[in-house]
């Protein structure tokens, strides 16, 4: 069952209602730890200034992150 839940996690915040699709395989970053926080605020105003968002996932401790973004493909 955890596993189940852990799977369905992603679907559940890249396929809104209402929300364009967002789409994987765009973005993998590995950046140090104590830099992640500033790497994901630049990322955010990236996308904004580009009229974008996405759903982050990964592995956050590591600071290895993976998203989708909602590019109109």
């Amino acid at each position: 069952m955890v596993w189940k839940a852990r799977e369905s996690g992603l679907g559940a915040t890249s396929r809104v209602p209402g929300e364009p699709e967002a789409w994987e395989g765009w973005e993998d970053a590995a950046v140090p730890p104590e830099k992640l926080g500033e790497y994901l605020r630049g990322l955010h105003k990236l996308l904004a200034q580009h009229g974008y968002h996405c759903a982050l996932y990964g592995h956050f401790g590591q600071a290895c992150v993976h998203m989708r973004i909602n590019f109109d493909c």
